[in-house]
């Protein structure tokens, strides 16, 4: 038999299965019984095998609520749920539950997204990729006095500020960029300069 022919089989049972889960969910709940507490101790010196060990059963202990979070009591769906979306997605597929926007945001085209390296005073990243915007980004309003030809030329730009609080200067890498960019800034309200260069290699 082919491959393709055992995932036919295999997606036909999926889809039985499902179907009679479905019509008579009472049927496929198996009843256990609960687990005995199991009082751990910090103890290195301790003879007794760790919980958990090889060749010690594991066991699944219950929160104040019966079963709620833990697969191990009778009266939990939490397991069931996502069993029943298994099947149907290997039935139909596809993911049962899939919200095409949220796919979309993760798994679409991103090439036409304007794509970010921030540098802040607590993030000082040393280096942006061609292609990228660098955004240099500060919590008072500022001039940005800056090149990108190691200070052959030099441009001022005044920060933006958006509703969010902080104040940025956004600044294009192209292509064909290779010297790393310099900046520094001159803080409008007090007056003042920074007093120290900063750069940020173009990978």
């Amino acid at each position: 038999m082919t491959a393709r022919g055992r995932i036919e089989i295999m997606k036909a049972q999926a889809a039985q299965t499902a179907r009679s889960i479905v019509a008579e969910p009472a049927k496929h709940i198996i009843p256990v019984e609960p687990a005995k507490p199991v009082n751990f101790r910090m103890n290195p010196t301790s003879k007794r095998r760790a919980f958990g060990q090889p060749g010690v059963e594991p066991r699944w202990t219950h929160g104040d609520k019966d079963g709620v979070g833990t697969a191990y009591a009778a009266s939990s769906r939490i397991w069931f749920t996502p069993y029943v979306k298994l099947l149907r997605s290997v039935s139909d597929g596809r993911v049962i539950d899939l919200i095409p926007e949220v796919a979309g945001r993760y798994l679409g085209d991103h090439k036409g997204l304007e794509q970010f390296e921030i540098w802040k005073f607590n993030r000082q990243n040393r280096s942006v990729k061609k292609g990228f915007t660098l955004r240099i980004q500060a919590a008072a309003a500022f001039c940005l006095h800056w090149s990108a030809n190691e200070w052959t030329t030099v441009e001022d730009t005044p920060s933006l500020a958006p509703v969010l609080g902080f104040h940025f200067v956004d600044i294009p890498i192209s292509d064909i960029q290779r010297a790393p960019i310099g900046f520094t800034f001159f803080w409008t309200a007090e007056n003042r300069w920074e007093g120290r260069d900063y750069a940020v290699a173009v990978e």
